[in-house]
Parts: structure tokens; sequence; C-alpha cells
């Protein structure tokens, strides 16, 4: 078994229920948060004979991240204290106990995952919700997806959906994330590559 993330791109509304559900759960305090919510941009504008701009393919759509508890996780080898631990199962969390707030482990990450909580002094992400999986209940964003595009998957058994494009996502080639994107219907082949922009205004909830 290896948990891991299944987003349905084409169903999701970005309505951040997820991430408002995990930093409720989790007792967050302002600026930081377990999981993000982001809306992805692409497409082009042009000028007609009479200077009216005319879009050429732009459209949007959501993506909700947060750790994708890497198959080969660069926090797990980067922390000095070892407070990082990888379960059998997948989940990888970090010991509060062990943890000295060095912030290694956030600058090996190569997908922004890891936050540091100033006032505790350590660094925090997001655990799966472990202790409710032990207990065989989704983790909090999932349960509180009102769409039901996120979900909580066994990589080893799961099989995505014959219609449309499912990836692996991020990117695999540096720790191999256990997430799976499945396409918005409009994303063109190629676009997960980087020609999207991430477009959000600054906030702090």
């Amino acid at each position: 078994m290896r948990y891991g993330f299944y987003l349905d791109g084409d169903r999701c509304i970005g309505c951040k229920a997820c991430m408002m559900a995990c930093k409720d759960a989790h007792d967050l305090p302002p600026g930081l948060s377990y999981r993000r919510v982001y809306n992805m941009v692409t497409g082009t504008w042009e000028e007609d004979d009479a200077g009216t701009p005319i879009p050429v393919g732009v459209y949007s759509y959501s993506v909700s991240m947060a750790c994708c508890h890497c198959k080969e996780p660069a926090c797990v080898e980067a922390c000095p204290q070892k407070a990082i631990k990888k379960e059998g199962d997948g989940i990888v969390w970090i010991d509060p106990e062990a943890c000295v707030g060095c912030r290694l482990c956030a600058k090996k990450c190569p997908h922004g995952a890891i936050q540091s909580n100033r006032s505790a002094g350590v660094s925090e992400k997001c655990d799966l919700c472990r202790r409710r999986v032990r207990e065989h209940k989704e983790p909090e964003c999932v349960a509180a997806c009102p769409m039901r595009c996120l979900k909580l998957v066994d990589l080893d058994t799961f099989r995505p959906p014959a219609d449309g494009v499912t990836i692996g996502y991020p990117a695999a080639s540096v720790t191999q994330p256990s997430m799976l994107l499945h396409l918005n219907r409009r994303m063109r082949p190629g676009e997960e590559m980087g020609t999207i922009r991430i477009r959000n205004m600054p906030e702090e909830i």
C-alpha cells in the first residue's frame, strides 16, 4: 500500500473548502496553510484590426496542492534531526518534538510543501491526517470537498478513470510525488510541463 492524493481537475471549482477544513482541523494561524488552491491561467490575447483585445485559448482552472508524500522525499534526507518520518504506507510526517525549525527540509522540498510555524519554532506540513487514516477515516481536506474531486487512494491499486488524461503531478523526476492529477478537459497536452501561469492574489487566511 502507498497512500497518495488523486485530484479530478475537471471537477475542482476552486472553492477552497479543502484548504479551510485543513486550517480549521489543525488550528493553523494566519499565513500558514498545509494545503493551497491555485488558479491556473493560460492562453493569450491578440488585437484585431480595430485594436480590440481578442482572447485566444484563454481559460483557467483550479488545482489543490499539499505535501505530495513523495516516494523519494528529499525532506527526509535533508533533516539533520531525523525529525521527518516516512511510514511504510507512504505517509511522510514531521515529529514536532524532534524538529528544531532549521528549515533545511523546506529548502530541499521542490514542491514548497513545508511551512514555517515561527511562533512554535518548528517546520510543519500536511501529514495526510495520519491519525484519521489509521481510524479508516478520510483526511479532513478530502472529507470537506463538496465536489468529491479530491480523494485519498492507494497508488498501488488505484486505476484512474479511462476518460481523459491522468498524470503524476508535480513532475516526478526528482522525488516521485504521490499525487495524481486528472487533467481539466480544456488543458492541452504539454501544459503541465510549465507553460501555464499560477495567478493568485496574495492572501492571508
